[in-house]
C-alpha cells in the first residue's frame, strides 16, 4: 500500500510543477495531489484528498506528504526523505504545518521509537478574495517550492528547498 502511494505521489510529477484543483491534475474525483519538482530533481507531493472529502477545512484532517530526498524548510529545518502525515494548525492569523514522519525511506517505518515531528511556521496574509473552497498548490519559485493553502479569507504558505539551499529565516 505505501509503495503504491509513494509511486502515485512522486511518479506522476506534472511538468508545470504544481497541481491546480479542478484542472485535470486530480487522479480521480476522490484524490487531489499537489506536486513540485525542484531544479535539482528532488520531488515533493502532498495528497490532500482527505481534506476535500470532508468539509474542506484544512485543520484536523491529516494529509500525506512525501519527498524523494532531504529538503529544508524555514529556519533551516531539515525534512529527511520519507513519507509524512501532515496537519495544518491555525488560530486566527497564526498557521503551522506539522509533519510526522511515518516512513523514513518512503516505505520502511522510522527506525526510531519516537517518530520525527517537525513544525514549520507558515507565512499568512489576507487573500485577495474570500474563498469558499480549500485550495492547495505548490508554486516553484527559483530553486524553491512554495506550498500555498488558501482557506476562507487567508492564504498561508511555507517554502521548501533542496538540502544545501538557503531559505530566509522567519
Amino acid at each position: 500500500m505505501k509503495k503504491s502511494l509513494i509511486a502515485l505521489l512522486l511518479g506522476l510529477v506534472s511538468t508545470s510543477g504544481h497541481a491546480v484543483p479542478g484542472q485535470g491534475n486530480a487522479i480521480d474525483d476522490q484524490q487531489t495531489i499537489a506536486r513540485c519538482e525542484l531544479s535539482n530533481g528532488v520531488k515533493m507531493a502532498l495528497d490532500y484528498s482527505a481534506v476535500t472529502k470532508g468539509r474542506g477545512n484544512p485543520e484536523g484532517t491529516p494529509m500525506d506528504f512525501v519527498t524523494s530526498a532531504n529538503v529544508v524548510g524555514v529556519r533551516g529545518t531539515i525534512i529527511p526523505v520519507g513519507l509524512y502525515k501532515v496537519n495544518i494548525i491555525h488560530d486566527s492569523n497564526k498557521w503551522a504545518l506539522v509533519m510526522k514522519q511515518v516512513a523514513d525511506d518512503g516505505i520502511t517505518p522510522p527506525k526510531s521509537s519516537s517518530p520525527l515531528i517537525v513544525e514549520l511556521p507558515m507565512s499568512v496574509k489576507t487573500a485577495s478574495s474570500p474563498s469558499t473552497t480549500l485550495a492547495i498548490q505548490f508554486n516553484p519559485i527559483g530553486r524553491t517550492c512554495t506550498l500555498r493553502v488558501e482557506w476562507q479569507t487567508l492564504q498561508a504558505s511555507v517554502e521548501f528547498a533542496a538540502k544545501g539551499q538557503d531559505l530566509p529565516t522567519r
